[in-house]
């Protein structure tokens, strides 16, 4: 149970909060705290979570998308952040011309919702272009702005002179990551599982350009092997050994050839080449066109909206001349002035049938990288540089003259990820940033997907995003966020956004109770502004109840008044705005920086909990990352004024240029402690003087680990005690060390605000020790309530958490506290558990009697005295029911004190969505986790009602009548009725 909440200090504390909380010198647009209640933090719209809203185009009535942004506005969500989406609609391409983006209708559209959204205080943030990737309909797929792709061509092994036709090219495919849910495989024409209208188009001109032709002397074969992790979403990670038998090129024999002949009448080429040698040799093509990907999700534009080159210049200004010409006028430019808000671009979901390629990328390589990457091209046949996974298999790999594997090819291949990075970042990022930045907008980017350096990338942008779908689980919060946040916190960024909700399998099935676990475990890895995957405009032409839905049945989640649960909205929204308004402030402030040489997303860096089980935070930075602000560093911390990290973390790798080896001796000789965990890195990444660099780099990791303040371990689990050795310490420790307890920290104003979480599945209790003590408070984000959290005559802190619960820590630095500030009154609690139950149910279901696919149907069902169990288990309900149950029982006190506790404890409510509780009419604030509310004030002497009731979703109701199937992309699944309603016990704890 909590302790007492503190009586006699409550206007000190809200006053020391509010100091906190308020600093002048931060921006008018940065969350603040208003405790107009007091020992109550009041939660502020603009502190909240926003909703993906989808819009298919302009098919829309203004009226009802005036009432969608008012239900934002009434619930106190921040706002929306708009995509136009075609999916679960059947409108032809035809109708885009009146209503597409960049038409009238829609310019006039967009014109109402940023008027109405000014008018309801909300904010607006637009997606760049309609769905994803961004895309234009003023290129097409030969103009050199557009996506652009290097596919390849190759002969049979010969020895002698060739002659003949040059190799064709070849479209390749990448099996090692399995597509995401609904996606489709390569080659498909399916945009996924809805029942989007998919139009056969003439294809627009899209001719290859050869751009290269090179030879390679074939020395032998090698099965090589190498370990990947893949995952998406909420699916478990797979790490998998996968072996390829790769063709050995000799490193040493790799030519371009030069002046094939091409046939004026055809354009067909052909040439005539004598090896140097005659050993076995084979040629290889490379030609360059365009993908011709179009946005996914349908048509939404009259012409087809041919994906941009994110890597050149010509892409960015393409989509940014789109803007200027077609969608903004001064009105609208005002308009977005006045919100404020982000211009957004999507994952990026870039379709490759070769190698990501620009008009000047070989240019760019020689001049970023040093030499000419023209001759290497066949080491990236079969590769299309993933950016999930952590690695790839390839058909070719390069091999000393003796015919023995070399690692050179990953060395190239690492070059070329580099070269993407700065692409992608001067060319992509820094354009469009400057320019919503003319606009009056911020801009923010899921920054992956490519191959390239995400940490660097969400360095570049002021708003770097992430996902629940490709971030996954990991074992403590998310270590994938660990990596956008590092980049927000070495760039001094404020927001680190999540798109949080498109959960496999959980369509018209996700609660918010399985909302929250996803938003705590993110926020406790960095992320904190919730964008809740999504909310759609009602109906199309061709949806089903209860209304469109872009990704059908299979894929979560849809939120709105279309669902039983916005009635409990309020309670959301409260509790993200608290937890926001303090993960937004001051400054983050994080213990290590643990580097690790990879690209993409999938690979998890800390698998081990030991870190954070000892109370350790970090931020996940890739090492050029670390090489911008290696010089940054006072009394023995790196970023004093930012993250402050107190140590840096290598674990176990092989790669490390010597640049970043450099920047950690550098590091080390100015008091930053080192710690290395495994192996220790022992090669260069990079290709060019690699084998002077390789001897170069062991040397410095070898002077390195002879340092005082270097320390070696094994395993991450060894890690904390070495770190003690060298007097780091976590600024919150756990005592004894917890399993699974994160923590996050923020530096407000001189004082530091803490946002614990317990991802387990058991209740927790830890005692905490703060390295710094002041005046230490714990505030309840589900009521704001303020209570001390009193310490213990050791001078630890006790904190119980229940199963996937959070709460927000306040260290009151400014007053130091020698601990207890209110003695503890202990009472034994009388226990009453509360049996005596009536239930009515507002059930659900599709108004047949209307032609609107969102009508819903709503009938009162009154079950009468029940015992809690299952809704399906009633005979007056069934196991089709689904909707809001309104549970009621009466307590007869015959004496009751005010000011004294009494908790009412619901038990379980199974797999509904969310609770609230009335007591004597008045609503009580309910913790979602702990499923208790604190009702002592709420009661007196005599009878007392207390009502509670319960939200379903509607997965029941849309299993009963065949919408929900198990996936097309998981036929096994067992898709089941599940259990919703009150499912106790009810006990009700009088103190």
């Amino acid at each position: 149970m909590r302790s007492r909440p503190v009586r006699l200090e409550v206007l000190f504390l809200v006053s020391l909060i509010v100091t906190l909380l308020t600093n002048p010198s931060f921006a008018q647009e940065r969350p603040s705290l208003d405790p107009s209640i007091p020992g109550v933090l009041s939660p502020k719209p603009e502190n909240s979570a926003m909703f993906r809203w989808w819009l298919p185009a302009a098919e829309v009535e203004e009226a009802v998308i005036i009432r969608q942004l008012e239900a934002v506005a009434s619930a106190q969500f921040k706002g929306v952040e708009l995509c136009i989406h075609m999916g679960d609609t059947r409108y032809p391409r035809t109708r885009m011309r009146d209503s597409g983006w960049g038409s009238t209708r829609w310019n006039a559209l967009y014109k109402t919702i940023l008027k109405n959204a000014n008018r309801l205080g909300l904010q607006v943030d637009t997606t760049i272009s309609p769905a994803w990737p961004a895309a234009v309909p003023s290129i097409t797929p030969e103009d050199m702005a557009a996506s652009q792709e290097l596919r390849m061509g190759f002969s049979e092994v010969f020895s002698g002179t060739y002659t003949g036709e040059l190799p064709a090219s070849r479209a390749f495919s990448s099996n090692i990551m399995p597509p995401p849910p609904g996606a489709p495989g390569f080659g498909e024409a399916d945009a996924g599982p809805n029942n989007m209208l998919r139009e056969v188009e003439e294809p627009d001109r899209n001719p290859e350009r050869l751009v290269a032709v090179t030879a390679a002397r074939v020395i032998g074969a090698e099965e090589v092997e190498k370990t990947v992790l893949a995952a998406w979403g909420d699916m478990h990670h797979e790490a998998r050994t996968l072996r390829k038998t790769a063709t050995l090129l000799d490193s040493g024999g790799m030519l371009v050839v030069r002046d094939p002949i091409v046939d004026p009448r055809t354009g067909e080429y052909s040439i005539r080449w004598t090896p140097p040698d005659d050993g076995q040799w084979q040629l290889f093509t490379f030609w360059a066109r365009g993908t011709a990907q179009q946005n996914k999700e349908g048509a939404s534009t009259f012409r087809p909206n041919y994906v941009i080159d994110h890597l050149s210049k010509a892409g960015a200004e393409a989509l940014m001349q789109f803007w200027e010409r077609h969608l903004l006028d001064a009105e609208t430019r005002q308009l977005l002035r006045e919100n404020g808000g982000a211009l957004f671009e999507d994952s990026l979901e870039l379709e490759y049938g070769g190698l990501p390629w620009t008009p000047d990328l070989l240019a760019e390589f020689k001049r970023l990288r040093g030499y000419d990457l023209t001759p290497y091209l066949p080491l990236f046949l079969d590769n299309r540089v993933n950016g999930l996974g952590n690695d790839e298999l390839n058909l070719n790999e390069l091999g000393s003259a003796e015919g023995e594997y070399s690692s050179l090819g990953d060395r190239i291949r690492n070059d070329f990820r580099e070269v993407l990075t700065e692409l992608y970042i001067s060319n992509h990022l820094q354009p469009l940033q400057q320019w919503a930045h003319s606009l009056g907008l911020s801009f923010r980017a899921q920054a992956y997907g490519l191959g390239v350096d995400i940490v660097r990338a969400a360095m570049a942008i002021p708003g770097p995003d992430g996902e629940s779908l490709g971030f996954g689980p990991s074992v403590q919060g998310d270590d994938r966020f660990r990596m956008i946040a590092g980049g927000a916190h070495l760039r001094g960024g404020a927001i680190v956004s999540d798109e949080v909700g498109a959960i496999a399998n959980e369509g018209y099935r996700l609660t918010w109770l399985d909302m929250l676990q996803w938003t705590n475990k993110n926020f406790a890895a960095g992320a904190n502004q919730m964008v809740f995957h999504g909310m759609a405009y009602s109906d199309s032409n061709a949806s089903r109840w209860p209304g469109i839905s872009p990704f059908g049945f299979g894929l979560a989640g849809y939120w709105g008044p279309r669902n039983p649960d916005w009635q409990h909205i309020e309670q959301l929204a409260h509790y993200f705005s608290r937890v926001q308004a303090v993960l937004q402030r001051g400054v983050a402030k994080v213990d290590l920086a643990v580097i690790h040489f990879q690209y993409g997303t999938s690979a998890p860096v800390v698998e081990d909990q030991s870190l954070a089980s000892a109370g350790f935070t970090y931020d996940i930075l890739t090492p050029a990352a670390l090489n911008t602000v290696s010089d940054q560093v006072e009394q023995g911390v790196l970023l004093p004024g930012g993250p402050a990290y107190k140590a840096v973390v290598v674990p176990s790798q092989k790669f490390l240029s010597v640049e970043s080896a450099t920047q950690l001796r550098r590091l080390n000789e100015h008091g930053v402690k080192l710690a290395f965990v495994g192996e220790t890195p022992n090669q260069v990444p990079f290709y060019s003087d690699h084998a002077s660099q390789d001897s170069e780099l062991r040397s410095i990791i070898d002077t390195l680990l002879r340092q005082e303040t270097v320390v070696h371990v094994e395993s991450i689990d060894q890690l904390p005690p070495a770190l003690n050795k060298l007097e780091v310490s976590p600024e919150l420790e756990f005592l004894p060390p917890q399993g699974g307890l994160v923590s996050v920290r923020r530096h407000i104003d001189g004082n530091d605000a803490y946002f614990l979480y317990n991802p387990g599945t058991e209740p927790l209790r830890s005692h905490l020790q703060l390295q710094r003590r002041g005046m230490v408070h714990r505030v309840d984000p589900w009521t704001g309530a303020v209570e001390n959290l009193n310490a213990e005559s050791n001078g630890h802190l006790l904190i119980s958490l229940a199963p996937g619960e959070a709460t927000l820590l306040f260290n009151a630095l400014a007053t130091r506290s020698k601990g207890i500030s209110e003695p503890v009154v202990n009472r034994s609690p009388r226990y009453e558990e509360l049996d005596n139950w009536s239930l009515k149910v507002e059930n659900w279901q599709e108004n047949k009697a209307t032609e609107q696919s969102s009508d819903t149907h709503k009938s009162l069902v009154d079950v009468g005295t029940t015992a809690l169990v299952p809704w399906k288990s009633i005979r007056a309900l069934g196991e089709a029911v689904s909707g809001i149950g309104g549970y009621r029982t009466e307590l007869q006190l015959s004496e009751w004190v005010t000011g004294n506790r009494a908790v009412l404890a619901l038990g379980s409510i199974g797999d509904s969505s969310s609770a609230r509780v009335h007591i004597n009419g008045r609503q009580v604030p309910i913790n979602l986790f702990s499923l208790e509310a604190e009702i002592g004030a709420y009661l007196h002497q005599g009878l007392n009602v207390i009502e509670v009731e319960i939200t379903s979703p509607l997965g029941n109701r849309l299993i009963s009548e065949g919408a929900i199937t198990a996936p097309p992309w998981d036929a096994t699944v067992n898709v089941e009725y599940e259990d919703y309603g009150l499912l106790g016990p009810v006990s009700l704890s009088l103190f």
